[in-house]
């Protein structure tokens, strides 16, 4: 059993000072307060990066000795990723303030800092830090499946695998070893797979790129099979899968939701110790008795949050735990097995405090065909009071992942203003299963609208939602279905839209383009009709019916006019001054100039809320309480 830290300590990890105002835009783009936070193999160093003037440090923290010291500034990179290869060296991937990405190493014992590979190489990511190979780690590329072996003290790399120039993703194991690969061309996905080490590469198909009957999330633990998602079902359960014979064993069926990926105690390509779900709430499959036994030991100490083991030492004494929840945007800890005592470390960022964040509940309602909709309403804190006014998420992709039950910055920046947040997993959402996805075929015009529609209803019947100040919200794609839901009756009384395009012209795509994966949203069948679709695709022939206030965001690269994406959008806000409002700077989050433009892009959507759609100041129903 735990002993916890008496005092303060604990008491006051995820309690923070009282500040009621709404949380500014700048906190939301600025550096995490920690990151990088992993524990050493020989469970002797703490790694930290870490704010210093504006650019980010690497520290080091002796655990036994509480010494700290530094291993130098990584600049206005932003990290995206830490690992320890061993005792003596650190691994940083890092994205650069002009969007690229490249590796450094660190030696520990020098503080030397190396950066490694050409630019040719910032599309690789890691495949695995090859346990007992001192000098040397795995990586393959995002454009062509190439797999290198990348020496840390040379910078340079051989090649290892290459047996396709398709997209190719590779599945490797807790040894090394590339067990498989998943390969997807123009029209067919594959699992590669081989007898042996040296034997070659063999295809197996395993279904049409759009539906694949496997989605894999690791290597199983017995090092030889797949952990992966078996489409055919709905829900997906996990299976043990055989890459050569395609055998398969259940390992989990959770029945409302697919699984995400396993977790495996921060470990990169580490072992699987459980198989996790998020949805209405967050739960796990363990595969490793040791794993769910020192689980909930945690989960004893830290009830009131769900705990993610982020890294571990070689004799897996030394832990670090992150802990968050729908509230928190989570806290750092330590956790020393040996002694039975835990130590907050800190949290991740510093911007929100308790009183300035909402509650996340996941609700489910019946759409108008009967079909159930599952969805999630962050409610603003104190002291907003109902009705509130209410803005509809549509995520980033016409075809999204289901909304999981996990704390949301933007969200939580827009509820700390009085305005309530709602997510609907619409028809075609992904994560539900193959049934509720196929869904989406023919439903842009009809189906997905209606969800939308018949969900804001629902919320406002339920949830005391001003009808009169509901907003909808997209990203990127999903602009398209806010077209629809638009273009239609509907109870919406403004649109917010970032970089959605507006000037595709869809009877003219053919199915290998990459507009081609949304072609089926539109058609019944997967083939491309000209009957009907020009009226039902057109962004900018739907955008000039909708009358409700609009604010458009989109990229300005090199400074001049838009064209292309919002080049429609930005001469269709010159004529209608009044009602839209039309941004074009180009959006960042490294460096601090592109910090400041993301900052005032946001400063100036608070100030369109506030203007068209305040938040009422008092309740307008005294007898109102809380949903």
């Amino acid at each position: 059993m735990l002993r916890i830290l008496l005092g303060a300590l604990l008491a006051g990890a995820l309690v923070v000072t009282t500040h009621s105002a709404p949380v500014p835009a700048g906190g939301l783009f600025a550096p995490p307060t920690l990151a990088g936070v992993k524990v050493s193999a020989n469970g002797e160093w703490l790694s930290l990066v870490t704010p210093i003037a504006d650019e980010q440090q690497l520290l080091l923290f002796n655990l036994k000795t509480r010494e700290s010291r530094s291993l130098g500034r990584l600049g206005f990179s932003r990290l995206v990723n830490l690992w320890w290869k061993d005792s003596d060296h650190i691994l940083l991937l890092l994205e650069n303030p002009n969007w690229s990405r490249e590796f450094r190493a660190v030696e520990v014992a020098t503080a030397t800092l190396q950066n490694l590979g050409p630019a040719n190489w910032r599309d690789s990511r890691l495949l695995s830090l090859l346990p007992g190979v001192r000098d040397e780690v795995l990586i393959a590329s995002d454009h062509n499946g190439l797999v290198r072996r990348l020496n840390l003290r040379t910078g340079k790399a051989t090649r290892a695998e290459k047996p396709t120039d398709t997209e190719t993703t590779w599945h490797v194991n807790a040894r090394g070893d590339a067990v498989s690969a998943t390969v997807i061309s123009f029209e067919k996905s594959y699992l590669l797979s081989r007898a042996t080490p040296h034997a070659p590469w063999i295809r197996v198909e395993i279904g049409s790129k759009r539906e694949p009957r496997f989605s894999v999330l690791g290597v199983h633990p017995d090092e030889c099979r797949l952990l992966a998602l078996d489409r055919s079902q709905s829900p997906s359960p996990v299976v043990a899968l055989d890459p050569v014979t395609l055998a398969t064993e259940v390992v989990w069926a959770p029945g409302l939701a697919d699984p995400t990926d396993p977790d495996t105690w921060g470990e990169w390509n580490g072992t699987p110790r459980a198989l996790c779900e998020n949805a209405k709430t967050f739960r796990r499959h363990f595969l490793d008795p040791e794993a769910e036994a020192v689980q909930a030991q945690i989960d004893r100490a830290l009830p009131e949050t769900t705990n993610l083991i982020e890294s571990a030492s070689a004799d897996r004494q030394q832990l670090v735990v992150f802990a968050f929840n729908d509230r928190h945007a989570g806290t750092y800890f330590h956790l020393d097995r040996t002694a039975g005592r835990m130590t907050r470390i800190g949290p991740r960022e510093e911007i929100f405090t308790a009183e300035q964040t909402g509650r996340l509940t996941p609700f489910e309602f019946a759409a108008r065909d009967g079909l159930t909709i599952h969805g999630h309403l962050l409610v603003p804190p104190a002291p907003a009071q109902p009705p509130y006014p209410v803005i509809v998420m549509l995520g980033d992709q016409l075809l999204p992942w289901r909304q999981q039950y996990r704390f949301d910055y933007i969200g939580q920046a827009l509820a700390s203003r009085g305005y309530a947040v709602a997510w609907i997993d619409h028809r075609g959402t992904h994560g539900y299963g193959r049934d509720f996805a196929r869904r989406r075929q023919g439903a842009i015009s009809r189906g997905m609208p209606d969800d939308i529609v018949d969900g804001t209803g629902w919320l406002v019947e339920r949830h005391r939602i001003d009808p009169q100040r509901a907003i909808l919200m997209s990203f990127d794609t999903a602009g398209w279905l806010a077209l629809h839901t638009l273009g239609r009756p509907h109870p919406f009384a403004g649109w917010i839209n970032f970089e959605s395009p507006m000037n595709t012209h869809v009877e003219k795509v053919g199915l290998h383009h990459p507009l081609g994966t949304y072609l089926e949203v539109w058609t019944a069948k997967d083939e491309l009709k000209e009957t009907g679709l020009k009226e039902a695709a057109q962004p900018f022939d739907l955008l000039q019916k909708i009358e409700v206030p609009i604010f458009h965001h989109y990229y300005d690269f090199s400074g001049a006019r838009l064209r292309g994406e919002g080049g429609i959008a930005d001469a269709h806000a010159r004529k209608h001054p009044g009602r839209i409002v039309m941004t074009t700077r180009r959006l960042g989050d490294t460096a601090p100039a592109h910090r400041a433009g993301t900052i005032a892009i946001w400063e100036k959507l608070f100030a369109f809320l506030s203007e068209k759609f305040p938040p009422a100041k008092t309740p307008t129903d005294p007898a109102a309480s809380a949903p």
